[in-house]
């Protein structure tokens, strides 16, 4: 019988934006268990999680992952306008649209942990780059990147 805390929860991009995040729907899986729902679903919904989307999938991950998760901006310093890559962290480990990801692998790739911030604070969407690929409505659409997630989790039987 699925858990309570993976029943779907409706948001969209207006609710990701004004902060209207609900919480904690995946916050009972285990590392594994995040780390293949994360998979699963970007490769089922070709959701894209990088380009310039990092930070908004960073916002519907962490949403879903409850009070834990905080933003993690990674950053080689080379660019003074925008950070090179936003995971979230949870449980000490870190996770973007590949999974869980070292975070030695986030440093070799996109540069030092720099700031941590809050789950839900909007303003890391001003910190990345989006000329590589659209913004919130062309390549991640929140609200099923997030439903994505929520069916994975209940699909693989992790709750």
């Amino acid at each position: 019988m699925p858990d309570s805390t993976c029943a779907p929860s409706l948001v969209n991009e207006t609710d990701l934006l004004a902060g209207n995040l609900p919480a904690g729907s995946l916050a009972g899986l285990s590392i594994r268990q995040l780390d293949e729902t994360i998979r699963r679903a970007v490769q089922e919904g070709q959701h894209q999680g990088f380009s310039g989307n990092c930070a908004a999938f960073a916002l519907v991950l962490a949403g879903t992952l409850g009070e834990d998760a905080e933003l993690a901006c990674f950053d080689s310093g080379e660019h003074y306008e925008y950070v090179d890559h936003v995971a979230v962290r949870w449980r000490r480990r870190y996770f973007d649209a590949s999974g869980q990801v070292s975070r030695r692998v986030l440093s070799r790739g996109f540069g030092a942990l720099g700031l941590c911030m809050d789950r839900s604070d909007l303003s890391v969407l001003r910190l990345v780059d989006t000329t590589g690929g659209g913004m919130l409505s062309r390549e991640l659409d929140c609200a099923a990147m997030r439903r994505d997630l929520e069916r994975w989790a209940s699909a693989l039987g992790f709750c």
